[in-house]
């Protein structure tokens, strides 16, 4: 392993530098050579500040189109790239420029921001025309670099070197596809022979749109009916497919096959097969179909860090990207459905870095979703969206917006485009992540425009009826010139815009290949662009910190040291990682020297392809680094395996059935389906055996599921009560009863009048139904509001159906021998409250009172404290929560900082979800179009119109209100009107709500009021529902689970599928630390809804139950927590189980640990156990116990024990 760990190499280089800087301003560049290595200094920056400057004239060459190449391929517009890498050895990157209609040129480097065309005398004037992309690389093991060209229309031409920059055409002889509209290139050792392999991605030399003319491509035409079903003529079979989604058939266009092409070690290839076993579904089967994809980029890196070169291929249109992991035998399996939960609609190219400085590649995928609202709202996609099975967890879906895929280092990936603010940027092509300002941070940068607006709506509309020729019908479209991007890394996983993409957006144009290398020896990354009939893009860095540069000189046949992975750590940065690769970018390949920001202490280490490492532990600032890679040995691995899981993931026979529903037939314009928001779950021990049991609510048309639980086996199932009229929603039980309340929304034009209604339900099958009123019911409390000792039942409204967002009323019940009695005095506070998601029944002030604390959409988490026989007073704005308007979900209250006051928590949408977080989402709703029905229309602030414009787009609008259409005629008018404008009066005279606030949030009981802390950045990446609270591995703090994710979006918006249920413990600090699946053992993909826990085996562990909507109920069995003591509350009264109590324990040195409260009903539709769990942060000396009577009560505890029953005297 070579190393320098003495200050000998700082003294030999400073010596050297000194003596040849003599007077000079900058030091020559002689290499210092070391065991392993050599260095030598960077040039000193020419800019300054922080960004590119365009160097004009730098380069001359414009990657022009003509008219008619265009009418007559489309294709062509798509671009062409930049490939840059030192090819004749000087240690300057030269740069080659792939022509689409002009010639390609490659450009010598001589220094200083000059190059020389050297094109004809390198031998490249026989590149073929209509250049795409290109990649060096040494494919025959010479040492030098190679030139692969990719073309459109004549397939890859490969170019050998003879080490000075003089290069031969030798494709004939490498065997190479020499037709085809290849795309851009990866290389990488697949086969661990030592040499570079080649993937090439094909998309297609021409559309049959552009063949032939429409009415000749009409479905009709192209698929027939055989045997009462749908097939593709024989003729149109290399041209087209059929896709079946729901009821739905599409007809899509095929591409061309991409290839995978194996090196013999010295230029010549063989073609490798799809369908021979080298390629593996997810399943571990052999391909039996070769895939034709339509490729725009492909990209090798080690993804799950098994020290394997990784696939992933970015495909446009309806065929979905492919991602692949390898192997040591060089086989590729595709990545699971659950690795990957959905991808960019078209992707157009694929970049990576470890963003969040957690030692994992993350990937960027580029789309074409616009960030500008107005160019958003005149663009109309043709695909249609697809259409998802209820409840399948395995579909992929695409969709139109960025993806910023986190690697969890477990080989799946968790999308957080909207979190991260990188979802939209336009019509977007090459991407590539940089540290631009040198703070340790990778940025974003990326290239945009296309030469026509395919998207833009008017157009579309008009091409229908253009009496231009057929072929010139796109000329109509509009430009699309815009700004390049960029992204700064705030470090913490989020993005901001950089104003003029830090000097490489300052004009609109069309830009598509772009490629990085120090071009100027001062150690910082430039940038070349290949811009569509522009001047070829030549931008300088000016960043000013110090940095380092790292070259590697692999061993024969393999350099540059293509698969090796850098990492650089210091003092005051973070980790920083990247791994060498050849081509991978869209059209284009950077050259292999990296970029590393410098801090003191810095060290780097090597880890090569096929085992060995190297490591330089005192690294000099400013410095550029040569690193040799020594012999072969095994590769150290940098995992560090997680030895202990706390849950053990399992199975109970337990499953949602959900009956499906058309809710936008009711309300076209609902922000999601309000049908699918079950299923409630009740842990409650309701055969009194001494063990929790389940109980689980379904669907309309299904029965309530009871699941015993015998001594920790939940053997036995059986239905309770009878087939339910509506959905049921929330739930609570005492042993022998259970209360369900059940919707009136999921109902036929018929039944649309028939209330919904509170059933309850004996453990014998009795059942007794009271109808609610006008209001489909949401969650369920249980309560002693009055102090008599009797329970009341608290009933949310959680909408009005047809009428969402109105506002509903809930109610409170007494129950009085064993009957509910709507109680018109205590519900009175709860006339036209809001839209009641979440509730629970606690005392939340520490007066022995019962409080209620309500989780609303459209409105705050709400709080009512009791002034004594059920006066319940509304405290929200006093208590400092008005400010926090959410779309929340559910509510529980907890004892987070250990203090003896119950804090807060409640769930949140996120901030993952497609809405500006920058701006108050507005809803106004009323008759908004005069023909008595309820019409919804949300709205944004857009700095585009300075004014609020429309969330939705204008087909959707206009789809329900066709009024619209008498006020606005085209797209166009439509984007540049704001809500105000067109609908001006209707507006001023309609209710409206507004969301503020988007994060999943505990509020902190600071007595006199709560103070807001949002939860860490993983429980704002997909919607939390039931939030659980719980001292899960037993150190006497309360951690968190939350389940997440909503799949039942409205059509056009992307599945909310980032979450797989998440669980956050305490640290010392008490601060919720979200935990990894490798250590938690969560992994819960579906979409889940209510969850509760309790020690369901009696070992003194909390354990978890978790419901996914249309999905089996996931059973977490704790494996590893510290056992706790169960605290069993009884009482002479008609509350037995004191519900409303809040029990603590107090340890042997005196200090207490945290309040627990006994509640029936809380989080989201769930009630957990009512027999509380305390852990024993070291020997639980005493239990206190504060009654909701008001009494008090203190009972030692004694040693070893693991139940204590405390009966109220």
């Amino acid at each position: 392993m070579p190393r320098c760990c003495t200050c000998t190499v700082w003294r030999a280089f400073l010596v050297g530098v000194l003596l040849l800087v003599g007077c000079s301003s900058e030091p020559e560049r002689t290499w210092t050579s070391f065991e392993g290595y050599r260095v030598r200094p960077l040039l000193s920056p020419i800019g300054t500040g922080t960004g590119f400057t365009e160097v004009h004239d730098a380069i001359a060459f414009s990657n022009h189109i003509s008219m008619s190449a265009f009418v007559d391929n489309r294709h062509v517009v798509n671009g062409s790239g930049v490939t840059i890498g030192d090819v004749d050895g000087d240690s300057l990157p030269d740069v080659f420029l792939a022509g689409m209609e002009h010639r390609s040129t490659l450009h010598r480097n001589l220094g200083r921001w000059e190059f020389q065309d050297i094109t004809l005398e390198a031998g490249l004037g026989l590149v073929y025309p209509r250049a795409t992309g290109g990649a060096f690389a040494d494919v025959d093991a010479d040492e030098d670099l190679d030139l692969i060209v990719t073309s459109l229309g004549s397939g890859v031409q490969l170019f050998l070197n003879d080490g000075a920059g003089h290069f031969t055409d030798y494709t004939v002889e490498a065997n190479l596809p020499q037709s085809g509209g290849a795309t851009s290139v990866a290389l990488a050792d697949i086969d661990a022979d030592g040499d570079l392999d080649l993937y090439v991605g094909f998309y297609k030399e021409a559309t049959v749109k552009d063949i032939w003319p429409p009415e000749e491509i009409t479905f009709e035409r192209v698929v027939e009916l055989v045997a009462d079903s749908f097939a593709v003529r024989e003729y149109w079979a290399k041209d087209y497919k059929l896709i079946h989604q729901e009821g739905r058939l599409m007809r899509v266009e095929l591409a061309e096959p991409d290839r995978i092409l194996y090196n013999d070690g010295r230029g010549s290839f063989t073609e490798g097969s799809f369908t021979d076993g080298s390629f593996l579904d997810e399943h571990g089967d052999p391909l039996t179909e070769v895939p034709q994809y339509w490729t725009l980029s492909v990209r090798f890196q080690d993804f799950n860090k098994d020290g394997y070169p990784d696939l992933y291929v970015c495909n446009d249109f309806e065929s979905p990207d492919a991602f692949w992991f390898g192997s040591a035998d060089g086989t590729f399996r595709a990545a699971s459905t659950l690795a990957l939960r959905k991808t960019s609609q078209s992707t157009m190219s694929v970049a990576a870095a470890d963003i969040n400085a957690d030692e994992h590649a993350d990937l960027f995928l580029a789309d074409m979703l616009s960030g500008s609202y107005t160019e958003r709202q005149r663009q109309h996609f043709v695909i249609p969206p697809e259409i998802l099975t209820m409840g399948d967890i395995h579909a992929r879906p695409q969709e139109m917006q960025n993806m910023l895929l986190l690697n969890r280092s477990d080989t799946t990936f968790a999308e957080i485009a909207r979190w991260s603010g990188v979802s939209a940027t336009g019509w977007t092509w090459s991407s590539t992540f940089t540290d631009v300002n040198l703070d340790g941070w990778p940025d974003l940068l990326l290239t945009t425009g296309h030469a026509y607006d395919a998207m833009d709506a008017d157009a579309q509309i008009a091409a229908r009826s253009s009496r231009r020729p057929w072929r010139e019908v796109l000329l109509d479209f509009p430009d699309l010139d815009l700004p390049n991007i960029a992204f700064r890394n705030l470090g913490n996983a989020q993005f901001e815009g950089v104003e003029k993409g830090w000097g490489l957006g300052v004009n609109p144009d069309v830009a598509h290949g772009m490629a990085l290398a120090d071009l100027d020896e001062d150690g910082d990354q430039d940038l070349v662009i290949n811009r569509l009939d522009g001047p070829v893009g030549v931008f300088r860095n000016d960043a000013e910190a110090e940095r380092i540069l790292v070259r590697l000189q692999g061993l024969p046949p393999n350099p540059t040291g293509i698969g090796a992975l850098v990492r650089v750590i210091s003092d005051s940065l973070p980790p920083q990682n990247q791994e060498i690769i050849a081509g991978g970018e869209y059209l284009s390949s950077s050259d292999a020297a990296r970029t590393f920001a410098y801090s003191s202490g810095a060290i780097i280490e090597v880890y090569w392809p096929g085992g060995g490492l190297s490591r330089i532990d005192e690294v000099i600032p400013n410095s550029e680094y040569w690193i040799m890679q020594p012999s072969p040995q095994p590769r150290e691995s940098t995992e560090h395996p997680i030895t202990q899981v706390l849950f053990k993931a399992s199975g109970i026979g337990l499953q949602h059935e959900e009956t499906s529903y058309t809710d936008f037939a009711r309300q076209p314009l609902l922000p999601h389906k309000l049908s699918q928001r079950g299923p409630a779950l009740i842990a409650a021990d309701i055969d009194s055996d001494g063990d929790g049991d389940l109980i689980m609510g379904g669907g309309k048309g299904k029965r309530l599921q009871l699941l015993i639980n015998d001594a920790g086996i939940f053997a036995t199932s059986q239905y309770l009560g009878h087939v339910s009229t509506g959905d049921h929603a929330g739930m609570v039980a005492l042993p022998g009863v259970v209360w369900a309340s059940v919707g009136n929304y999921e109902r036929t034009p018929e039944e649309a009048g028939d209330p919904s209604r509170i059933l309850q339900v004996s453990l014998s099958g009795t059942e007794t139904t009271y109808t609610l009123g006008a209001e489909t019911p949401g969650p369920l409390a249980l309560g002693d509001f009055t102090g008599d000792g009797s329970l009341e039942l608290f009933v949310g409204g959680h909408f009005i159906p047809g009428k969402y967002p109105s506002v509903a009323t809930s109610t409170i019940y007494r129950i009085r021998d064993g009957e509910l009695l709507r109680d018109d005095e205590l519900s009175a506070p709860f006339e036209n409250l809001g839209l009641v998601s979440g509730a629970v029944a606690a005392d939340l002030n520490g007066d022995q009172q019962t409080d209620l604390a309500l989780a609303t959409m459209w409105g705050p988490v709400q709080v009512f404290h009791n002034r004594g026989s059920g006066q319940l007073v509304r405290m929200t704005r006093s208590l400092g929560l008005t400010d926090y308007v959410g779309w929340w979900n559910g509510v529980a209250p907890a004892d987070f900082d250990g203090d003896g006051r119950l804090d807060l928590v409640a769930t949140n949408w996120g901030q993952n979800v497609p809405y500006d977080q920058n701006t108050p989402l507005r809803a106004y709703y009323g008759d908004l179009d005069q023909n008595s029905s309820m019409d919804l229309l949300e709205v944004q602030w857009t700095p585009d119109l300075d004014a609020f414009g429309m969330v939705r787009d204008f087909q959707t609008l206009t789809h329900a209100l066709p009024v619209l259409r008498q006020h606005v005629r085209t797209y166009r008018e439509f984007s540049e009107r704001s809500a105000e404008d067109i609908f001006g009066p209707v507006l001023s005279g309609a209710a409206d709500h507004e969301v503020t606030h988007w994060q999943t949030t505990v509020f902190m009981n600071r007595e006199s009021h709560y103070e807001a802390v949002p939860l860490a950045a993983e429980a704002q990446w997909s919607p939390a529902f039931a939030p659980v609270p719980g001292d899960f591995n037993g150190d006497g703090r309360i951690d968190l689970f939350l389940s997440q994710n909503f799949f039942a979006v409205a059509s056009g918006y992307p599945r909310l599928d980032s979450g797989r249920g998440l669980l956050l413990l305490a640290n010392e600090s008490h601060e919720l630390v979200p935990q990894s699946a490798q250590h938690s053992g969560i992994r819960i993909y579906g979409s889940q809804r209510a969850s509760v826990a309790a020690d369901f085996n009696l070992d003194g562990r909390l354990d978890l139950a978790v419901t996914q909507n249309a999905g089996p109920v996931v059973h977490l069995e704790n494996q590893s927590a510290k056992a706790g003591l169960r605290v069993e509350l009884r009482t002479g009264r008609a509350n037995t189980f004191a519900i409303g109590a809040n029990v603590r324990a107090q340890y042997q040195d005196g200090s207490f640990g945290p309040a627990a409260a006994v509640v029936a009903g809380s989080g989201y539709w769930s009630q957990n156990s009512l027999a509380p769990l305390l852990a024993p942060r070291s020997e639980i000396e005493r239990v206190h116990v504060s009654w909701p009577d008001g009494a008090d009560t203190t009972v030692a505890v004694q040693p070893g024990a693991q139940v204590i029953r405390i009966v109220q005297q």
